[in-house]
C-alpha cells in the first residue's frame, strides 16, 4: 500500500493485491478503499493492518492512525481504546508476532527511535509493555531496519540511526517484553555488510535479506541467507544472472518456495533503470543453480516479472 513513485515523486495511497499462481505468473489486483481509507505516505509498515509513516506535505508530518483490513479487504481506520497510542512516525517496523502487533523503532523529526509500542489484536486495543528486568537491554535506536519472525519471536536486522550503521541481530518476544541480541557465529563464516533499507524474509529456519544501502552509500545487490537454528550466514547466488539491481526501500515476501522481490529505489536516479525497478523479481529456491528466463507479468501493463 502507498510509497513513492521514483520519477513523478508522487506519494501514493493505493492498495494492490498480489498473487504468486501456479503457473509462476504473478497477478496484481487493485483493491478499492473504503471512505476511511489511508492517505497517501512513505516510509509506514503494513501487515494486514497499517500505520505510521510521513504524508510528505508538511516536514513534520507523521501519523499515527492503525488501519485494519477487515473482512471485505478493504483498510478502515477505527478508534481503539487502552493506553494512547504511540507517536506518529516513519522507518519503524509493524510486525505481527501472535496476537500482538508490535511497532519498533524509527525515526521522529529526524530523531531515531528504540521504543516498543503493543497493540494487542484480541483485546483491540494498545497496551502496556510489561516492565522489563532491563531496561537497557532494548537495541539502539534505529530506523529503516527489517524484521521477520520466527520461533514465535521478532527478530530484527540492520538499520542505522544517521550515524551509526548495524548488521547485529536482535529477538523480542511481546508476552514477556524481552529483548535478547543475537550473536552469530562468524569463526568461520562472514555476515553480510552494515546496512539499512534492505529487505528480509523467513522460511522455515531460513532468514533471507537482500540489498539495501551501506554507511558509505552504496547501493547493494548481495543475497545472504542465515540459519536462524545454528545462527550462521552464507551468501548466496552472488554470482548468479538475474539478480535484481542494486536498491533500497524494496519488498520481499517468500511464498511457499518462491522469493519475490519487488519496488525500490537507487540511491541516484541517473543510476535508475526505470523499466527495471519496474520488475517483479521470483526465486524458485528449488532451482538455486539453474539458469531463469523472464517471464511477463499478467497486470499491470507496466510491470513485468523477471525469474532471478
Amino acid at each position: 500500500m502507498g510509497g513513492l513513485m521514483l520519477y513523478e515523486r508522487r506519494v501514493l495511497a493505493d492498495l494492490w493485491y498480489i498473487e504468486l499462481q501456479a503457473s509462476s505468473e504473478l497477478r496484481c489486483i487493485p483493491i478499492a478503499a473504503s471512505a476511511r481509507k489511508p492517505n497517501a505516505r512513505v516510509e509506514h509498515s503494513c501487515a494486514l493492518c497499517l500505520w505510521g509513516g510521513n504524508a510528505k506535505i508538511e516536514e513534520t508530518d507523521t501519523l499515527n492512525h492503525l488501519y485494519m483490513m477487515n473482512r471485505g479487504e478493504r483498510l478502515s481506520s477505527l478508534a481503539f481504546f487502552g493506553v494512547s497510542p504511540p507517536p506518529g512516525r516513519y522507518g519503524h517496523s509493524l510486525t505481527l508476532v501472535g496476537s500482538f502487533l508490535v511497532i519498533f523503532g524509527g525515526q521522529i523529526e529526524g530523531y531515531s527511535r528504540n521504543e516498543t509500542a503493543l497493540f494487542d489484536l484480541e483485546l483491540l486495543q494498545w497496551v502496556q509493555p510489561k516492565p522489563s528486568d532491563d531496561e537497557r537491554s532494548a537495541p539502539p535506536p534505529r530506523t529503516n531496519h527489517s524484521t521477520v519472525v520466527w520461533n514465535t519471536k521478532m527478530h530484527i536486522f540492520g538499520g542505522t540511526d544517521g550515524y551509526t550503521w548495524y548488521n547485529d541481530m536482535w529477538s523480542y518476544e511481546p508476552v514477556t517484553n524481552r529483548w535478547e541480541h543475537i550473536p552469530t557465529d562468524t569463526r568461520y563464516w562472514r555476515k553480510p555488510t552494515r546496512r539499512e533499507g534492505h529487505a528480509a524474509a523467513v522460511g522455515g529456519n531460513k532468514m533471507c535479506v537482500f540489498g539495501g544501502r551501506s554507511e558509505m552509500g552504496e547501493d547493494l545487490k548481495d543475497f545472504w541467507i542465515c540459519d536462524m537454528a545454528e545462527r550462521r550466514w552464507r551468501d548466496s547466488l552472488q554470482n548468479m544472472e538475474g539478480l535484481p539491481s542494486p536498491r533500497s526501500g524494496h519488498s520481499m515476501v517468500i511464498i511457499g518456495k518462491h522469493i519475490v522481490v519487488m519496488g525500490g529505489e537507487p540511491s541516484s536516479r541517473k543510476h535508475a533503470n526505470r523499466e527495471e525497478l519496474a520488475l517483479g523479481y521470483v526465486l524458485d529456491t528449488t532451482k538455486f543453480q539453474t539458469p531463469q528466463t523472464s517471464l511477463r507479468l499478467s497486470y499491470p501493463a507496466p510491470l513485468k516479472k523477471q525469474l532471478w
